[in-house]
């Protein structure tokens, strides 16, 4: 009598690349860390100003080398591609939405966006590497870190990028910004509920950029909407709860 395999369901192979996609994230944030903390151990051991300076880049190196090391081990490469029209018409609606908070703003001379979430001690001066990091190598991590190699783990598993491969991927996205919760217990810069919003958003918003990169077959719509989310939120202070909500409403435009 020929013995036939188990047959796995649906659910549980949904389960699995689940699974297989939450150790490849953490795989990225275990080198994440380990290099944070060679290069905070720099800072102290080099001190001066401009050791200080020349570090600080040096922040971005772990960031980095963690994104090259997963693309290796999985094989993934980012081909560039052309920005779509409905992408550049969602971001002048982003750009529009920013225009018409600062109108606003301007009227009732209530002023809530500021360049807070780019100084770095000094309310004087404005971190560039912060600006960097929040505009640039943030987004095109996270877009290649779950919009692709995450995405398509969950997808070799389930065979398909249906919805239950898209809330999955994006429910990993929004389970990696619980992480700032330590952030906030150790600052009073970062407000926990600014956390809870940002675990939201970005839940939602990697529902809709998953949905580009899966409609148009890259990462160049996706990157690009991510990129202006980033730069339009980050004017919002994470340390004033009351105005939150205007985060939300931004970052839910796109």
């Amino acid at each position: 009598m020929e013995r036939t395999e188990p047959q796995v369901g649906p659910r549980a192979l949904l389960v699995i690349g689940t699974l297989e996609g939450l150790v490849v994230l953490v795989e990225y944030f275990m080198i994440l860390f380990v290099g944070s903390g060679l290069t905070n151990t720099l800072q102290i051991a080099w001190g001066g100003s401009r050791g200080q300076s020349v570090t600080s880049y040096a922040t971005l190196l772990p960031c980095l080398a963690a994104l090259f090391w997963i693309c290796w081990r999985k094989g993934f490469s980012l081909t560039p591609g052309k920005v779509s029209r409905s992408c550049i018409m969602l971001v002048g609606g982003t750009a529009i939405q920013f225009m018409c908070v600062c109108l606003y703003q301007h009227l009732t001379e209530d002023w809530i966006i500021s360049w807070e979430n780019y100084y770095k001690g000094d309310p004087s001066s404005i971190s560039l590497v912060s600006l960097i990091m929040m505009l640039v190598v943030s987004p095109l991590s996270e877009e290649i870190l779950f919009r692709g190699i995450i995405f398509d783990t969950i997808r070799a598993r389930t065979g398909h990028a249906g919805t239950a491969t898209l809330l999955a991927s994006s429910g990993l996205f929004a389970m990696s910004h619980s992480l700032n919760f330590a952030l906030a217990a150790g600052s009073s810069s970062i407000s926990p509920y600014y956390v809870l919003v940002q675990i939201f958003v970005a839940f939602v918003a990697g529902v809709v950029l998953q949905q580009r990169a899966v409609s148009t077959g890259g990462l160049t719509d996706s990157l690009v909407l991510h990129m202006a989310n980033n730069l339009s939120a980050s004017f919002y202070p994470m340390s004033k709860p009351t105005h939150h909500a205007l985060l939300l409403s931004t970052a839910l435009s796109l």
